[in-house]
């Protein structure tokens, strides 16, 4: 374990546990680590879900699966989420096994083969691979090194996987549903014009705690 620390690696990965909105969860190297970003995203998704009652909720990109375990842990919902990271898989797996609810189903599959088009969904939210390839040189996180390049990095200066969702999300909604995505600050305008040639009506963005452009919610008329 030692060791370990003095080559850099971060304690979640070194004990791979991590406390976080409550909840012990396993993680493996190559899983992402839930960033603070994570508390302020799971606010705006509450107070969607609440205030409008909704029950089917889908995630897109869940790796270790903890906001949609947050969500089944503190109500009664109905969750599916896909990944296209096989260890995302497994991780979030056995972390909805240790939490002992069956209201959640976690599916390994490539984004651009949906398994659901004929289901609708009140809710479907993500945080996305957003970061350009171009910005790898730049980051300074001590965590990247140990994450998994799919998690993180996105091609069209990391704007593909979110139009991706953005797009096909639409028809995957039940009118009167929402779509939720974290992303870049530098993206907030190109995401807003997005939704909007999309059809998504009352488009909103949020600031994370450094008062920056973080959070980005369509609604579906």
């Amino acid at each position: 374990l030692l060791k370990k620390k003095l080559l850099g690696w971060p304690f979640a990965y070194i004990f791979e546990k991590f406390f976080f909105l409550k909840i012990d969860i396993f993680l493996y190297v190559g899983v992402l680590v839930p960033r603070y970003e994570t508390s302020i995203f799971i606010s705006k998704l509450l107070n969607i879900i609440y205030k409008n009652n909704f029950k089917k909720i889908f995630e897109f990109g869940y790796g270790s699966g903890i906001m949609s375990l947050f969500l089944i842990s503190c109500d009664t919902m109905y969750l599916n989420g896909i990944d296209c990271d096989l260890n995302s898989l497994l991780i979030a797996n056995k972390n909805l096994y240790n939490l002992k609810k069956k209201n959640c189903f976690f599916y390994y599959n490539n984004w651009n083969i949906f398994y659901c088009y004929n289901e609708k969904f009140d809710v479907i939210f993500s945080n996305p691979p957003y970061v350009s390839y171009k910005s790898f040189v730049i980051l300074k996180n001590y965590l990247v090194p140990f994450e998994s390049k799919k998690s993180l990095f996105s091609d069209e200066n990391g704007l593909y996987c979110i139009f991706f969702i953005i797009t096909n999300s639409y028809y995957m909604l039940s009118n009167n549903g929402f779509l939720i995505i974290e992303h870049s600050y530098r993206h907030s305008y190109f995401i807003q014009m997005k939704f909007k040639r999309c059809g998504y009506k009352i488009i909103k963005t949020y600031f994370d705690e450094k008062y920056l452009n973080r959070i980005t919610i369509g609604y579906k008329y």
